[in-house]
């Protein structure tokens, strides 16, 4: 009986580590994450996930010119390869996210937006399509994001579109409130950006407004086209961050409503 159990766990050693070493020939180099997340991040139609079923490597989703979500599945030994394409879109994807709208702490939704339209897929259910808006709700999308704009757990896809803010509840799926005021940004970033606890809506035309009231807080800059909120000096508070094309990296406090100094 000795021999033979010693004969098992050597199998079992032997099974560990040979996909011990498999996952690790599988992982990316440092280099090849650092490029995926550089595309993810820079371009409007390109987004990153982890695996979900914990095996190495890193999901790329491409929104193609043709009007297909494509998932991509990038492993360091190479082996890279499509494992999901949507349907065909009405219209090209103009940008990709990945969102945890059930705010859980694990991302579970690919949101895409067209011209005219925004769909969801759900990742935790092989791509399963959980929404698509209606012909009729929107005529022209210009951004979007996700972010806890309510009171309830969910969060909402917060959408610029036909000049408007809209609120699509990200559990049900159904427009919550649409904005009285126009706007018209290209870019948008959710956060509480002036210390009151409360979710504020950033838009890169300079516009700062109170997601619960639909207050308009701050208005007296444009921020620029490329905008991120950041506690860039670990106050608590979230500063917004911002740039141009040909102009330098500005950073914003917008509980002082006034430009941070770096002499």
């Amino acid at each position: 009986m000795v021999p033979c159990r010693l004969a098992a766990g050597l199998l079992l050693a032997i099974s560990f580590l040979s996909t011990t070493v498999s996952f690790a020939q599988e992982e990316l180099a440092y280099e090849e994450y650092h490029g995926i997340a550089r595309t993810a991040i820079t371009m409007h139609h390109c987004a990153m996930f982890e695996p979900l079923d914990g095996q190495p490597g890193m999901h790329l989703v491409i929104g193609d010119k043709f009007g297909k979500v494509n998932v991509y599945r990038l492993n360091g030994d190479g082996d890279h390869s499509r494992i999901w394409a949507s349907r065909q879109l009405e219209g090209s994807p103009e940008e990709v996210l990945i969102a945890d709208l059930d705010s859980d702490g694990l991302d579970d939704t690919i949101l895409c937006r067209t011209m005219r339209r925004i769909y969801a897929w759900d990742l935790t259910q092989n791509f399963y399509a959980i929404y698509e808006s209606t012909p009729n709700d929107f005529r022209a999308i210009r951004a979007f994001t996700v972010a806890n704009v309510d009171d309830d757990p969910a969060k909402e896809i917060v959408i610029n579109a036909d000049s408007k803010i809209h609120y699509v509840d990200g559990g049900t799926f159904t427009k919550e409130w649409t904005s009285l005021l126009d706007y018209e940004a290209v870019r948008m970033r959710c956060g509480d950006v002036d210390g009151d606890n409360r979710v504020e809506i950033v838009l890169n035309t300079g516009q700062v407004i109170d997601s619960g009231t639909g207050e308009v807080e701050w208005s007296d800059q444009v921020f620029g086209v490329r905008l991120e909120l950041l506690d860039f000096d670990g106050d608590g508070i979230l500063e917004v961050v911002t740039e141009g094309e040909g102009t330098p990296l500005r950073v914003w406090d917008v509980d002082f409503k006034s430009e941070k100094r770096f002499q």
